[in-house]
């Protein structure tokens, strides 16, 4: 494992951006490209990108950092190969002390400053019955065992996944590695990290961020929304084309 271009350093008043990526994307990584797209127009506050995992083509890798770093953990317990990656972000000294945890399918839809990160979004709505446990699926699961181990344990189990970015801290790997997050199907990394911190998070509002579950996912009111973000299922050309109306520019990290 090689880190590519040392150099880059934190840029005052900015906070980077850690993107976990790995090579099985089924659409060539057309996520981070829009998803690096939306940085640039609506985040003005953005720093240095961070890549952990696997760098695609198209990325400039002299404008990025770059670690590669390979899942170790199967699709069942993903979750894991997430905070080893973070883990490693947080041992990187090139990369802002407070990082932007970002996924590559995390699209900025509004004009975003780093302030509306000073209080992360929790969504307790998340939780599904824990007596139809054995048929849900492994996010479920696993939002449902994270909550066990920390009310067993004393502390809050507000639900910090609500699939946009959350700015965490070079303490993450303290806070979160300490748990058996390898154990099983694992355990969610940004809801052990906020609650364990005893972060003060708040609701997420109706508005903030839009969830497309699949193809058939109407964005009619995409105008609404501050965060877009979506899973394999509705990847699909419509959702391109309209990201590509939305974000049609190169950003300065493509080729």
């Amino acid at each position: 494992m090689e880190l590519a271009d040392q150099k880059t350093q934190p840029t005052p008043d900015k906070i980077d951006l850690v993107y976990k990526i790995n090579d099985s994307s089924r659409t060539k990584n057309l996520e981070l490209r829009y998803s690096l797209r939306s940085v640039e127009k609506n985040f003005p506050d953005a720093g240095n990108i961070w890549i952990i995992g696997y760098c695609p083509d198209f990325v400039d890798k002299s404008k990025v950092g770059f670690l590669e770093f390979p899942d170790t953990f199967s699709h069942k317990n993903k979750d894991a190969n997430i905070i080893q990656k973070l883990s490693v972000a947080c041992s990187i000294p090139e990369i802002s002390y407070e990082f932007l945890n970002m996924s590559d399918d995390f699209i900025f839809l509004k004009k975003t400053y780093l302030s509306f990160f000073d209080f992360p979004l929790f969504n307790n709505s998340l939780v599904k019955n824990e007596r139809d446990y054995g048929h849900l699926k492994f996010f479920d699961k696993r939002v449902i065992k994270t909550r066990e181990i920390l009310r067993n344990s004393g502390f809050n189990q507000d639900v910090y996944e609500a699939h946009l970015p959350y700015k965490i801290n070079k303490n993450y790997a303290s806070y979160v590695m300490r748990w058996p997050y390898h154990d099983g199907i694992g355990y969610n990394g940004n809801t052990l990290f906020f609650n364990t911190s005893r972060a003060n998070g708040r609701h997420t509002e109706k508005y903030d961020v839009l969830r497309l579950n699949s193809a058939e996912d109407q964005m009619d009111e995409l105008e609404k929304y501050r965060f877009l973000n979506f899973n394999h299922f509705a990847e699909n050309q419509s959702l391109f084309d309209t990201l590509n109306i939305l974000f049609p520019k190169k950003s300065k990290w493509e080729l």
